[in-house]
């Protein structure tokens, strides 16, 4: 969905060389607008919704972003250089950022060198929706690149090392990672806790979290705790307790040269519970979470790795 949730918007090309974003009605499929230079959505939708903010990529040679209205219209354009403090920083390398009111706040991979990538480098900037104007600027990745997306509170993980890439993989041996709570307004950090596993945040692989603001990290010490998110508590496990875990499958596609990775693309988010090590379990966990499913007659229903489930809600 387009900002303000009204109408559709399809990226596509207009020449071999130049890129429109089509804006349909969905009530009879009317074309309302088009506007050249967008090719790829940066804004992913809010936890719990389908409308995409209107930060855009462009089709131009050097990075670029453009910030649509509601309407469609443009209202600023910046290359991600200018934005980030230097060329390194592509899309190409990921990228992840949300609509928080008057700002857009998120983060852009930098490119690696060699088979090297310094994740010190990540930062998280907050952008004025209206002018494009950076508002502040922390060390960081916003919500781990990705792999804490379920999250609704605003969290970036500050890494310190160097990842490698060996073949297709990603190894982060002597990388160490904590993780932040940011105020998306002002940059302020509200707490700090450094934990274990980033290579398992950074993915999504196992982590298991009870709902959008809670989520299990490891400690330094090894013990396992609950993180609350928006203040950076932490509370014991219960025993028995189950939770609920994320999984991005790849799936098998054939497209155009530079369509996808290595012939594969990866799905939306599916769901699945989880014990507090991440390890499948059979039982439900004793909370919903709009960010895993919705509420429908009574049943919670959401996506598992073998298709829609429904279940009694959770008390």
């Amino acid at each position: 969905m387009c900002p303000g949730g009204q109408y559709f918007c399809v990226a596509g090309y207009a020449s071999a060389t130049s890129t429109v974003l089509i804006i349909l009605d969905p009530t009879n499929g009317r074309v309302v607008n088009g506007v050249a230079g967008p090719a790829r959505n940066m804004t992913v939708a809010t936890p719990g919704s389908t409308i995409e903010g209107g930060l855009w990529e462009t089709g131009a040679k050097a990075p670029t972003f453009v910030q649509l209205s509601n309407s469609g219209q443009q209202e600023w354009t910046k290359t991600v250089a200018s934005v980030f403090g230097g060329s390194r920083y592509d899309p190409d390398y990921g990228w992840g950022f949300l609509e928080q009111g008057p700002l857009v706040v998120g983060s852009v991979g930098a490119a690696p060198v060699g088979k090297t990538m310094a994740l010190s480098e990540e930062r998280t900037v907050g952008i004025s929706n209206a002018a494009g104007t950076v508002l502040w600027n922390v060390p960081g990745e916003f919500l781990c690149g990705g792999g804490l997306q379920f999250l609704t509170a605003d969290v970036v993980c500050r890494y310190s090392g160097t990842a490698k890439l060996v073949g297709t993989t990603t190894t982060m041996a002597h990388v160490t990672i904590v993780l932040e709570g940011v105020n998306p307004r002002s940059g302020a950090i509200t707490w700090s806790l450094p934990v274990r596993n980033p290579l398992s945040l950074s993915e999504g692989t196992n982590v298991a979290f009870s709902d959008s603001t809670h989520l299990v990290v490891q400690l330094l010490s090894g013990k396992r705790v609950v993180l609350d998110t928006t203040d950076g508590q932490t509370a014991a496990v219960s025993p028995g307790q189950v939770f609920w875990c994320e999984q991005n499958p790849q799936y098998k596609v054939t497209t155009p040269e530079g369509g996808s990775a290595e012939g594969e693309r990866e799905s939306a988010p599916v769901f699945r519970p989880c014990s507090a090590t991440g390890a499948p379990v059979t039982g439900l966990p004793a909370t919903s979470s709009d960010t895993v499913g919705v509420t429908l007659d009574g049943q919670f229903v959401w996506p598992t790795p073998h298709g829609l489930r429904a279940a009694p809600l959770p008390s």
